[in-house]
């Protein structure tokens, strides 16, 4: 059995959702590879999609989706400078995707873009200023944050009781994290999981090479799994669902390729990769499943030095951010709005 988060009956997210598919534009890649990538994972039956702003104009899900696919928008930092037209901004970016009906199964707020990379309280009113804009939409269901850490966090919530302590605010249903092999972000995942907050988990490609190292043992003793169905399954036995894997490589393959016949034989052969992830992944007989070994599964949690390394050891590494883990209240009532924290 996978690994879950949360039990079913507290998940926003069914067996259908584990696994979603990632719509971005990225270096290298054209909109019409990325619109076809989308027509591609409906067919293979995933269920659910985050798109990125930048790719909402190139996408339009209205015709293809039906009642069980789930649509997640993931703002720029830029929205925090919308004011008062960022409603009329994200119903039109849920127009593109979604057609008439105009809605989203959630909407994922990053922190604002700041010359200073410290925390202040500025940057938690502008983030709860636009968070009570989003929240006035009816069509969206939930609202999250995009990869928000720990210290982030806790100024929203801190905002929220001091900003808004007559009304009504929703906490974050969601975080966004980014994981990788030697990065798994285990203190903001329990940190959310301890307040209720789900985390959908995005797969860094960075380390993918590395990836393929742990588990070609693995691979060895299955047929035709590729190994990016072990770094999903990697990822649901550690419990980080749902995820997102990168699927950056294949896009930027079929975007460089200019004969029709070959974009053809493209069409097929990442079609064949989707399926496979969908059949593996799904599959309710169990010797279908990919199960990472439990040694495996040891060993990639001891390269996560992140998480291993004593907190007052990070401070000693090299380019370390300091104020990822704990941070000082920072007291939004102050008229200081240069406050910082630091771990």
């Amino acid at each position: 059995m996978w690994s879950y988060s949360f039990t079913g009956e507290r998940s926003r997210f069914s067996s259908d959702n584990l696994v979603g598919f990632h719509v971005r534009l990225c270096e290298g890649v054209s909109e019409a590879t990325v619109a076809d990538s989308v027509r591609l994972a409906l067919k293979c039956d995933f269920h659910l999609f985050l798109v990125d702003e930048a790719a909402c104009g190139c996408v339009n899900l209205s015709k293809e989706t039906n009642a069980s696919t789930k649509i997640i928008l993931r703002l720029d930092p830029c929205c925090h400078d919308g004011g008062e037209n960022l409603t009329d901004r994200v119903n039109q970016l849920m127009q593109n995707i979604a057609g008439e009906e105009k809605r989203a199964y959630g909407v994922l707020l990053p922190w604002p873009t700041h010359a200073n990379a410290k925390a202040t309280s500025e940057d938690a009113r502008r983030f709860v200023r636009t968070w009570n804009f989003l929240n006035e939409i009816s069509s969206i269901e939930w609202l999250g944050t995009d990869n928000l850490n720990i210290w982030q966090l806790e100024l929203v919530l801190d905002a929220f009781f001091l900003i808004n302590e007559n009304t009504q605010t929703l906490a974050p249903a969601v975080n966004l994290m980014h994981i990788s092999a030697t990065n798994q972000q285990k203190h903001l995942q329990r940190w959310c999981q301890s307040r209720a907050i789900e985390t959908l988990t995005l797969l860094s490609s960075e380390d993918a090479k590395d990836f393929d190292n742990f588990f070609q043992q693995e691979q060895k003793s299955s047929d035709h799994i590729d190994i990016e169905l072990f770094r999903i399954s990697w990822a649901l036995q550690s419990g980080l669902c749902p995820t997102f894997p990168n699927y950056d490589h294949w896009l930027r393959k079929g975007s460089k390729i200019h004969s029709a016949h070959q974009y053809e034989s493209w069409i097929t052969e990442f079609t064949n990769v989707l399926s496979r992830a969908t059949k593996h992944l799904r599959s309710p007989t169990e010797h279908k499943r990919i199960h990472i070994s439990a040694a495996t599964l040891s060993y990639i949690r001891s390269l996560d030095y992140v998480n291993n390394i004593r907190d007052d050891d990070i401070a000693n590494l090299p380019g370390a951010d300091v104020t990822t883990n704990n941070s000082e209240k920072v007291h939004l009532s102050s008229s200081s709005s240069s406050s910082s924290s630091s771990s």
